[in-house]
């Protein structure tokens, strides 16, 4: 029988999202201080993306004369995950954008159905061409990932590509343990209890101009990524580890206390400067 015909809407959907990944992908062509940072950050496949997200398999080629060094594989997975995370973030917000023409419809499902395979599609044209670019094999990276699995760098651009993925509806097979997910709930607490308390303590004035806000932004993103940094020292966590493990209790309701009183304490010093939130 003929393939069934899409509902009413559907169609024009696709059309919309493939339209918006025209765009982004023209808008990445002429970029070439992008292409200029991928090249010397030794990006040679985008492979990796899918088989790190998808939790795929299989060994590489046992050849040493053949393996990727460790620096290697760390600066080819920080590019793709840089890629990735680029392009999802741009297709999340399509999406949204989208999203809003159909009041009612699933957000997890929109997006399965009409971006995530527009992401996977973009990732895999990517992969085709710097394959060829830089004459790497896809066995190469997925054994080189394997093999250097442990290295905080490698961890960490693998967590990022799944989290991309993730975004747009893609799923992840990971099990965590119960000690991983108290774990988890005491790495969260500190982070959320260093920032309000850093938060509480900063004394801004109102802000009168553009690069003033930029600035305060600028100064939040610096406390948050201390108070990072010291949740990993005080729990002894490393950063991919503390980034797994907050993903892991983020619906947790203990966690979600503490969003609330995060979201207060930026809520409060953005007043301070004149500002708010939504």
């Amino acid at each position: 029988p003929p393939p069934a015909r899409p509902p009413r809407g559907e169609a024009a959907m696709e059309a919309a999202v493939a339209s918006a990944v025209e765009g982004i992908t023209a808008a990445v062509k002429r970029n070439p201080a992008l292409a200029a940072a991928l090249a010397a950050a030794g990006l040679a496949t985008l492979s990796a993306a899918f088989y790190a997200a998808t939790g795929g398999g299989g060994g590489g080629d046992d050849d040493d004369e053949e393996d990727l060094t460790v620096e290697m594989t760390r600066s080819v997975m920080a590019a793709i995950a840089a890629e990735a995370r680029q392009q999802a973030t741009e297709l999340h917000r399509t999406g949204e954008n989208l999203l809003k023409q159909q009041p009612g419809m699933d957000a997890t499902a929109f997006m399965q159905r009409f971006v995530l395979p527009h992401y996977e599609g973009r990732l895999e044209e990517i992969q085709q061409k710097v394959l060829a670019e830089y004459d790497v094999e896809e066995d190469e990276i997925k054994a080189a990932v394997e093999r250097y699995g442990q290295d905080d760098d490698v961890r960490q651009a693998v967590l990022h590509i799944q989290k991309s993925y993730k975004l747009l509806g893609g799923t992840v097979d990971e099990t965590f343990t119960e000690e991983e997910i108290q774990q988890g709930i005491a790495c969260v607490n500190s982070f959320h209890n260093i920032l309000v308390s850093t938060f509480s303590q900063l004394q801004v004035r109102r802000v009168t101009s553009q690069a003033e806000v930029q600035q305060l932004q600028a100064i939040m993103a610096q406390c948050t990524q201390q108070a990072r940094e010291a949740t990993c020292k005080r729990q002894g966590v490393s950063l991919a580890d503390f980034e797994r493990l907050c993903d892991a209790v983020k619906e947790h309701p203990e966690v979600q206390e503490g969003i609330v009183s995060l979201k207060a304490a930026q809520a409060q010093l953005l007043a301070q400067a004149g500002l708010r939130i939504g």
